[in-house]
């Protein structure tokens, strides 16, 4: 009861913290989650089951206003697979029902655009839709039952990535980006998919950020057989994470002793790195709706273009698992900084960073292959 406590005030500050309402959250789901009902498995093949492809127009192909906004020289080599984080605040189900006409979808078009495009320079993106379990779930008490909840999006995000990495992009090299809800489904997939297997060779790196309730703990890692936190900018089949709290903010994970990479030096290391290392954030100037309770109405609301982003904003430090970054002014992000929980931020206070260092462990990746080569 004690751990389940802790879990449910945990996911009440992430909630509140990172801006996702501003009421009380309604009580859970009532009906009684029936697993049969989710036997049937998507077939992503069809591409209407995915967000983003790359001959699909979507938020995903935007860029920022001082970024160029011309494709590649040559075509992209690496792809991506990004899995989306929780959108879907409603009590109504336990499940996303996958409605397209929904705050939930217009949601999916937000971090499609402020977190996605930040890869849509090097490579092209893969975005599946899947059925991901109700913020709610991370409310429920019995453990048993918020697993069985949660492999529901779980096979889905794996049956996506098998069909991307067997059809969509085969033999390709390719990075993995995630965040929340989607890094606990990715952290998964790293572990019993790809680990020691085949699919590391081709893995250029996995930044699998803002796992806040669900740390990346020192057990996690200890299981890992091959795969490894990245100690430095350009290693490679390799995983990068870190959850942003502002300095003197409490953190939703105290002393969680999370994996943290610092993405101004990508070292995990509790070194200070200042300002003047920032490549850049992406001001957030489109609404992330933050509705709870049954109705899931969509606004009607389409992002369209991103604002410039602004360089040298913030120093960044780990300390105790947790990136502390300065504190942002409160209605900076259309007010998703409050109390200086920046969780949602994870990606686009760093758009500029995680766009040069993609570039770069793409580069060593292809160093690293040519070599192989000469020197088999």
């Amino acid at each position: 009861m004690r751990i389940y406590a802790q879990l449910y005030l945990l996911t009440l500050n992430l909630l509140f913290s990172a801006g996702l309402t501003h009421a009380q959250p309604s009580s859970p789901p009532q009906q009684v989650f029936n697993h049969s009902e989710y036997k049937t498995r998507l077939d992503y093949t069809d591409n209407r089951l995915w967000l983003a492809l790359p001959d699909k127009y979507t938020p995903a192909q935007l860029n920022p206003g001082n970024v160029s906004d011309q494709s590649p020289t040559s075509s992209p080599t690496v792809d991506v697979f990004y899995v989306h984080p929780t959108t879907y605040l409603s009590n109504a189900s336990w499940i996303d029902p996958l409605d397209d006409h929904s705050a939930t979808h217009e949601n999916k078009h937000w971090v499609l655009a402020y977190q996605a495009s930040v890869f849509n320079k090097c490579c092209r993106i893969f975005a599946p839709v899947y059925r991901q379990a109700s913020i709610y779930t991370y409310l429920e008490p019995n453990e048993m039952l918020r697993a069985e909840i949660f492999d529901i999006p779980y096979q889905d995000v794996l049956a996506a990535f098998r069909n991307f990495a067997n059809s969509r992009s085969p033999a390709a090299p390719f990075i993995l980006a995630s965040h929340s809800q989607g890094t606990h489904h990715l952290l998964r997939l790293l572990a019993e998919e790809i680990d020691g297997s085949p699919l590391q060779d081709r893995l250029v790196v996995a930044y699998t950020l803002g796992a806040t309730v669900r740390p990346v703990t020192p057990e996690y890692r200890s299981k890992l057989k091959t795969l490894k936190v990245c100690t430095k900018a350009d290693d490679t089949a390799c995983f990068v994470h870190w959850d942003t709290v502002a300095d003197g903010a409490r953190a939703m994970m105290p002393s969680s002793q999370s994996v943290c990479v610092n993405p101004l030096s990508w070292r995990e290391d509790t070194a200070l790195r200042a300002a003047h290392d920032h490549r850049g954030a992406l001001p957030v100037t489109h609404n992330f709706i933050r509705d709870f309770g049954p109705t899931d109405v969509p606004r009607g609301g389409k992002i369209t273009n991103l604002e410039k982003l602004e360089v040298s904003l913030t120093k960044a430090r780990c300390v105790d698992g947790i990136l502390r970054v300065d504190r942002l002014p409160e209605d900076y992000a259309k007010g998703l900084t409050i109390n200086g929980n920046y969780h949602i931020l994870d990606f686009s206070l760093f758009y500029g960073d995680i766009q040069q260092n993609a570039a770069d462990r793409i580069a060593a990746y292809k160093k690293n292959l040519s070599l192989s080569v000469r020197n088999p």
